[in-house]
Parts: C-alpha cells; sequence; structure tokens
C-alpha cells in the first residue's frame, strides 16, 4: 500500500492534528484499515459532531450523499500519498479541501459516515465560518459528546473557550545603565527574569572599565550595549536601540552593515535573534 497522509488542518498547508478538534485515539488505525480493505484514495466522514463554544449546545452536520457526488471533512481526511503528488491541494484560503475530495471520482472517497471520528469546535476564529442554519445541521444533545469524550470533556471545552487568540501585550523594554557594577549584575538579572511580565526585554548599556559582557551573554531576553567612552547616567537611560536588533560587542554576532548614533557615539549594529 502506497504512503497515507492526514490532513485534519483545514488549511491544507500543514499536516498536524489541529488544536481546536478532538479525534479518539484508534482514528488513524480506523481510517488505514479503511483504505487497504478497497480501492479508495481518499477516506473520511460525511456526518461530523460540532460543539458551539460560545453557546454551548451541541450539531450533528451530515452532508447528503448521491450516486454521483461525494464529500467527506477536511478535517477528518486521510489520503494516499500517490493520489496527492498527482492531485495537490488547490492554493486556495478557504475550500481547498472540498475541491480536493470533489475532483476525486465517486468511488475512490472513502465515507466512513462516523460523526465520533472527529469532533470539532465552532468558534469565531473558524477559517471556514459555520452557519449553522440549514438542513445539514441537526442539534443533539451536549451529553452524546460528554460521553464519546468521557475524561477529555472538561479540557475539550476549557481549551475551546479559549480557541480566540489574546492580544499580545506591548514589549516592555528596560534599561540598565551600569560602570564597573560586576558583582551586582547576577543578582539584577535573575531578578528580571523572575518578573511574570511576558513581554519584556533587558538592555544592559555599560560604558564600564571592566566590561562585562561575559556576565550578561545568554540570558534570555537581555541584550547588552557596549559604550566606548564614559557617558553620564542620564545619556545612558536615553538610549535608543532598535526593536528587532541588539546592539551587541563585535565578538560573535553578525554585523548589520549598517550604524546608529548612540549617546551622541556613531556605533555599527550587530544582532542576535531572540531566544524562544
Amino acid at each position: 500500500m502506497s504512503a497515507l497522509r492526514f490532513m485534519p488542518n483545514p488549511s491544507g498547508c500543514k499536516r498536524r492534528w489541529p488544536q481546536c478538534n478532538w479525534y479518539p485515539v484508534d482514528r488513524v488505525r480506523r481510517q488505514v484499515e479503511a483504505l487497504r480493505a478497497g480501492k479508495e484514495e481518499i477516506c473520511g466522514s460525511s456526518t461530523l459532531f460540532y460543539y458551539d463554544v460560545t453557546k454551548g449546545r451541541a450539531w450533528r452536520y451530515r452532508y447528503p450523499t448521491s450516486a454521483g457526488h461525494r464529500w467527506v471533512g477536511g478535517n477528518t481526511l486521510a489520503y494516499r500519498r500517490s493520489w496527492w503528488v498527482n492531485h495537490p491541494f488547490p492554493e486556495i484560503q478557504v475550500g481547498e479541501d472540498c475541491r480536493f475530495v470533489w475532483a476525486a471520482p465517486v468511488e475512490l472517497v472513502c465515507d466512513l459516515a462516523a460523526p465520533d471520528l472527529c469532533v470539532s469546535r465552532i468558534h469565531r476564529s473558524n477559517t471556514s465560518p459555520k452557519d449553522i442554519i440549514g438542513c445539514y445541521w441537526q442539534a443533539c444533545a451536549v451529553s452524546e459528546l460528554e460521553r464519546l469524550l468521557g475524561a477529555e470533556w472538561v479540557q475539550f471545552v476549557s481549551i475551546g473557550s479559549s480557541v480566540a487568540p489574546a492580544k499580545s501585550p506591548p514589549l516592555v523594554s528596560c534599561i540598565m545603565p551600569t560602570f564597573n557594577r560586576r558583582p551586582f549584575l547576577p543578582l539584577a538579572l535573575e531578578s528580571f527574569g523572575l518578573q511574570d511580565y511576558p513581554a519584556k526585554e533587558l538592555i544592559v548599556v555599560d560604558d564600564g572599565n571592566d566590561v562585562v559582557r561575559d556576565v550578561v551573554e545568554g540570558a534570555a531576553y537581555v541584550w547588552y550595549l557596549r559604550l566606548p567612552a564614559r557617558v553620564s547616567i542620564g545619556e545612558k537611560r536615553n538610549a535608543r536601540v532598535l526593536p528587532h536588533k541588539a546592539l551587541l560587542s563585535p565578538t560573535g554576532m553578525t554585523t548589520t552593515g549598517t550604524h546608529q548614533t548612540v549617546c551622541g557615539i556613531k556605533l555599527r549594529l550587530y544582532y542576535r535573534a531572540k531566544p524562544t
């Protein structure tokens, strides 16, 4: 049997398990067995369970089948690699899964018609908005989904209530002027790291005789700016640092080939990626 691909993600770009769906532990096995048992190229289900996380309601979606037309949900797709290579997804944002299925002859699409194969969430961030007004949608008891998911139901509901991404907090840049304060730096770095605000960075501006770059290097979200001459604390506090680059000493860093004036001193810019 040729290799298989599972495409539960509606985007059709990455084959992965999406965060907004629940699948039973035997999903892969069931679909592999169905494809191995026949000559179909695509496998999925035309009947699906949905849970509206905002309204707390459950729905059963059933797409009608006919002799000349067959559909299975994009969040249940499994298909042979050989078929996909010769019939790739259309490069569109919405509806690529439907076109992928409809491009195949009816006899090559295996419809398991198994709503327990997938439980999806309805929320405002769905790639394809769900309009539950129509003959394909039927309300069902939430208890039916609770029994299906068992102990996983509580987690499923709680994750679904926060699917919409929260707004990112604004970045807070902390400026720490320093001059020959090596003994105090480890405590200052530790204190910064313990701050529970997520979007933060510390910029250490050093003009001391004792260069403290070795203390700062490797600390998460901490940037080091070395000044070649002594300046006032006020000037160091006014240091302007590009938001997407760290101004670092040249050793081991990559130059941008540009300069920036900091505290009245023309410096070459160096950068490294922020840790992830």
